[in-house]
Protein backbone atom coordinates (compact mmCIF):
# COMPACT_ATOMS: atom_id res chain seq x y z
CA UNK A 1 0.00 0.00 0.00
CA UNK A 2 2.62 2.11 0.46
CA UNK A 3 3.89 4.61 3.26
CA UNK A 4 1.24 6.28 5.32
CA UNK A 5 0.64 10.17 4.27
CA UNK A 6 -2.33 10.95 6.59
CA UNK A 7 -4.51 13.15 6.24
CA UNK A 8 -5.18 11.69 10.10
CA UNK A 9 -2.17 11.10 12.38
CA UNK A 10 -2.72 8.97 15.78
CA UNK A 11 -0.84 9.32 18.47
CA UNK A 12 -0.27 6.52 21.49
CA UNK A 13 1.27 6.41 24.64
CA UNK A 14 2.55 3.09 23.62
CA UNK A 15 3.63 4.12 20.07
CA UNK A 16 6.80 5.06 18.91
CA UNK A 17 8.38 7.91 16.94
CA UNK A 18 10.96 5.67 15.27
CA UNK A 19 8.84 2.73 13.85
CA UNK A 20 5.63 4.64 14.10
CA UNK A 21 4.29 5.59 10.75
CA UNK A 22 1.42 7.76 12.07
CA UNK A 23 -1.58 5.22 11.27
CA UNK A 24 -4.11 3.65 13.74
CA UNK A 25 -2.22 0.44 13.63
CA UNK A 26 1.35 2.56 14.00
CA UNK A 27 0.65 5.20 16.15
CA UNK A 28 3.54 7.76 17.10
CA UNK A 29 4.49 8.08 20.65
CA UNK A 30 4.96 12.01 20.93
CA UNK A 31 2.34 14.96 19.35
CA UNK A 32 5.24 16.89 18.60
CA UNK A 33 6.51 14.28 15.71
CA UNK A 34 2.66 14.23 14.75
CA UNK A 35 2.15 17.30 14.45
CA UNK A 36 5.48 17.77 12.66
CA UNK A 37 4.07 15.30 9.82
CA UNK A 38 1.36 17.53 9.13
CA UNK A 39 0.11 18.76 5.98
CA UNK A 40 -2.92 21.94 6.07
CA UNK A 41 -5.87 21.15 7.88
CA UNK A 42 -4.65 17.78 8.91
CA UNK A 43 -5.76 16.08 12.10
CA UNK A 44 -3.82 14.83 15.11
CA UNK A 45 -5.84 12.37 17.17
CA UNK A 46 -4.63 11.49 20.82
CA UNK A 47 -5.24 8.16 21.72
CA UNK A 48 -6.40 8.08 25.35
CA UNK A 49 -3.85 8.51 27.97
CA UNK A 50 -1.87 10.96 29.72
CA UNK A 51 0.98 12.66 27.71
CA UNK A 52 3.92 14.44 29.12
CA UNK A 53 5.20 17.14 26.96
CA UNK A 54 8.83 17.32 26.31
CA UNK A 55 9.21 20.30 24.61
CA UNK A 56 6.23 23.28 23.99
CA UNK A 57 4.36 22.18 21.07
CA UNK A 58 5.31 23.70 17.62
CA UNK A 59 2.51 24.56 15.46
CA UNK A 60 3.19 25.04 11.78
CA UNK A 61 2.19 27.91 9.89
CA UNK A 62 -1.31 26.87 8.60
CA UNK A 63 -4.23 25.32 9.91
CA UNK A 64 -4.53 22.14 12.06
CA UNK A 65 -6.49 20.31 14.57
CA UNK A 66 -5.18 18.18 17.56
CA UNK A 67 -7.66 16.27 18.91
CA UNK A 68 -8.38 13.29 21.48
CA UNK A 69 -10.24 10.04 20.20
CA UNK A 70 -12.38 9.83 23.74
CA UNK A 71 -12.21 13.15 24.81
CA UNK A 72 -10.76 15.13 27.73
CA UNK A 73 -11.86 12.75 30.80
CA UNK A 74 -9.71 10.03 28.74
CA UNK A 75 -6.97 11.94 27.54
CA UNK A 76 -4.74 14.41 28.94
CA UNK A 77 -1.44 16.37 28.64
CA UNK A 78 0.10 16.55 31.94
CA UNK A 79 2.38 19.32 33.46
CA UNK A 80 6.26 19.01 33.21
CA UNK A 81 8.98 22.14 32.89
CA UNK A 82 7.77 23.20 29.80
CA UNK A 83 5.11 25.20 28.70
CA UNK A 84 2.61 23.55 25.96
CA UNK A 85 2.52 26.70 23.70
CA UNK A 86 5.95 28.58 22.84
CA UNK A 87 5.94 32.44 23.22
CA UNK A 88 6.40 33.49 19.85
CA UNK A 89 3.49 32.03 18.41
CA UNK A 90 2.54 33.83 14.55
CA UNK A 91 -1.10 34.65 14.07
CA UNK A 92 -1.80 31.40 11.83
CA UNK A 93 -1.74 29.47 15.11
CA UNK A 94 -5.28 31.17 15.57
CA UNK A 95 -6.46 29.02 12.61
CA UNK A 96 -5.76 25.69 14.81
CA UNK A 97 -8.12 24.09 17.22
CA UNK A 98 -7.11 21.81 20.00
CA UNK A 99 -10.21 19.80 21.25
CA UNK A 100 -11.20 17.25 24.36
CA UNK A 101 -8.04 17.43 26.26
CA UNK A 102 -7.53 17.95 29.90
CA UNK A 103 -4.47 20.11 30.81
CA UNK A 104 -3.24 19.34 34.13
CA UNK A 105 -0.74 19.95 36.56
CA UNK A 106 1.22 22.82 34.59
CA UNK A 107 2.91 25.93 35.87
CA UNK A 108 1.66 27.30 33.01
CA UNK A 109 -0.02 27.15 29.72
CA UNK A 110 2.31 29.31 27.56
CA UNK A 111 3.83 32.97 28.71
CA UNK A 112 3.99 36.57 26.54
CA UNK A 113 1.39 34.41 24.36
CA UNK A 114 0.46 36.55 21.21
CA UNK A 115 -1.92 34.23 19.80
CA UNK A 116 -3.76 31.17 21.18
CA UNK A 117 -5.23 28.04 19.02
CA UNK A 118 -8.76 27.82 19.16
CA UNK A 119 -10.14 25.81 22.45
CA UNK A 120 -12.89 23.41 22.39
CA UNK A 121 -14.34 20.96 25.15
CA UNK A 122 -10.74 21.04 26.88
CA UNK A 123 -10.12 21.21 30.85
CA UNK A 124 -7.66 22.76 32.73
CA UNK A 125 -7.49 21.69 36.20
CA UNK A 126 -4.95 21.21 39.32
CA UNK A 127 -2.79 23.77 37.74
CA UNK A 128 -0.86 25.83 39.96
CA UNK A 129 0.97 28.74 38.76
CA UNK A 130 2.38 32.56 39.01
CA UNK A 131 1.90 35.08 36.35
CA UNK A 132 -1.27 33.35 34.58
CA UNK A 133 -1.93 30.04 33.02
CA UNK A 134 -2.21 32.35 29.75
CA UNK A 135 0.35 34.83 30.14
CA UNK A 136 -1.16 37.01 27.47
CA UNK A 137 1.19 39.82 25.47
CA UNK A 138 -0.41 42.73 23.74
CA UNK A 139 -2.50 41.76 20.83
CA UNK A 140 -5.69 42.49 18.96
CA UNK A 141 -6.46 38.75 18.40
CA UNK A 142 -8.88 37.07 19.58
CA UNK A 143 -8.66 34.10 21.84
CA UNK A 144 -11.69 31.57 21.33
CA UNK A 145 -12.70 28.89 24.40
CA UNK A 146 -16.08 26.47 23.55
CA UNK A 147 -17.42 24.48 25.98
CA UNK A 148 -14.27 24.28 28.18
CA UNK A 149 -13.81 23.27 31.87
CA UNK A 150 -11.20 25.57 34.23
CA UNK A 151 -11.35 24.31 37.94
CA UNK A 152 -9.44 23.78 40.80
CA UNK A 153 -6.85 26.39 39.82
CA UNK A 154 -5.00 28.57 42.06
CA UNK A 155 -2.88 31.92 41.79
CA UNK A 156 0.29 32.70 44.22
CA UNK A 157 0.35 36.01 43.65
CA UNK A 158 -3.00 37.13 44.11
CA UNK A 159 -4.72 39.96 43.09
CA UNK A 160 -1.58 40.33 41.07
CA UNK A 161 -1.94 36.87 38.99
CA UNK A 162 -4.92 35.44 37.23
CA UNK A 163 -5.73 32.31 34.82
CA UNK A 164 -5.61 35.05 32.21
CA UNK A 165 -2.93 38.03 32.78
CA UNK A 166 -1.73 40.46 30.61
CA UNK A 167 -2.03 44.56 29.78
CA UNK A 168 -4.43 44.02 26.43
CA UNK A 169 -5.68 41.12 25.20
CA UNK A 170 -9.06 40.07 23.96
CA UNK A 171 -10.89 36.19 24.60
CA UNK A 172 -14.50 35.25 24.30
CA UNK A 173 -15.71 31.97 26.14
CA UNK A 174 -18.72 30.14 24.92
CA UNK A 175 -20.88 27.77 27.64
CA UNK A 176 -17.66 27.79 29.56
CA UNK A 177 -17.38 26.65 33.24
CA UNK A 178 -15.25 28.36 35.66
CA UNK A 179 -15.76 26.34 39.60
CA UNK A 180 -13.13 26.90 42.57
CA UNK A 181 -10.20 28.74 40.68
CA UNK A 182 -8.35 30.50 43.51
CA UNK A 183 -7.68 34.23 43.49
CA UNK A 184 -8.99 34.66 40.31
CA UNK A 185 -9.60 34.42 36.70
CA UNK A 186 -8.09 37.84 34.90
CA UNK A 187 -5.57 40.37 35.43
CA UNK A 188 -6.09 42.79 32.56
CA UNK A 189 -5.91 45.87 31.95
CA UNK A 190 -7.07 46.65 28.64
CA UNK A 191 -9.05 44.33 25.89
CA UNK A 192 -12.10 42.94 26.14
CA UNK A 193 -13.68 39.45 27.63
CA UNK A 194 -16.81 38.34 26.60
CA UNK A 195 -18.80 35.24 28.99
CA UNK A 196 -22.02 34.04 26.36
CA UNK A 197 -23.65 31.38 28.16
CA UNK A 198 -21.14 30.41 30.86
CA UNK A 199 -21.24 29.30 34.34
CA UNK A 200 -18.54 31.33 36.99
CA UNK A 201 -19.24 29.62 39.93
CA UNK A 202 -17.51 31.28 43.26
CA UNK A 203 -13.87 30.13 44.82
CA UNK A 204 -11.64 32.71 46.31
CA UNK A 205 -12.21 35.55 43.91
CA UNK A 206 -14.21 34.24 40.66
CA UNK A 207 -12.93 37.19 38.89
CA UNK A 208 -10.06 39.47 40.02
CA UNK A 209 -10.04 42.79 40.07
CA UNK A 210 -9.23 44.72 36.77
CA UNK A 211 -8.36 48.31 35.86
CA UNK A 212 -7.97 51.06 33.44
CA UNK A 213 -9.99 50.09 30.25
CA UNK A 214 -10.77 46.56 30.12
CA UNK A 215 -14.58 46.14 29.07
CA UNK A 216 -16.47 42.82 30.23
CA UNK A 217 -19.57 41.56 28.63
CA UNK A 218 -22.31 38.41 30.29
CA UNK A 219 -24.49 37.16 27.43
CA UNK A 220 -27.53 34.64 27.64
CA UNK A 221 -25.80 33.81 31.68
CA UNK A 222 -27.80 30.97 33.37
CA UNK A 223 -29.08 31.34 36.80
CA UNK A 224 -25.60 29.94 38.25
CA UNK A 225 -23.46 32.68 37.33
CA UNK A 226 -22.13 33.53 40.18
CA UNK A 227 -19.61 35.93 40.86
CA UNK A 228 -17.43 36.95 44.14
CA UNK A 229 -17.47 40.36 45.43
CA UNK A 230 -13.38 40.76 44.69
CA UNK A 231 -14.75 42.54 41.39
CA UNK A 232 -13.78 46.44 40.06
CA UNK A 233 -13.78 47.62 36.69
CA UNK A 234 -12.03 51.03 37.00
CA UNK A 235 -12.84 53.05 33.81
CA UNK A 236 -14.00 50.07 31.32
CA UNK A 237 -17.67 48.89 30.62
CA UNK A 238 -19.75 46.29 31.93
CA UNK A 239 -22.18 45.35 30.20
CA UNK A 240 -25.65 42.71 30.70
CA UNK A 241 -23.73 42.38 34.55
CA UNK A 242 -25.42 39.76 36.41
CA UNK A 243 -26.01 40.04 40.22
CA UNK A 244 -22.72 40.34 42.19
CA UNK A 245 -22.44 37.95 45.24
CA UNK A 246 -20.02 36.76 48.09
Amino acid sequence: DGPYHGPTWYVSTDGSDETGDGSIDLPYQTIQWAVSACSIQDTVILLPGSYEIESPIEFPEFPIIIRSSEGFPNTSIIGSQYPVLLSNTAPSICLSTIQGITFEEFSYIGQGLQYLPHFEECKFSNIEYTGGIFNMAPSDSIAQFDHCIFAQNTAHNSPIDGLFTGTSFYVNFTNCSFAWNANGIFRIDYGGVTFNNCIVRTGLGAINQTSKQANYSFIEYPDEFNISSMYECIDGQVQGSPGFVD
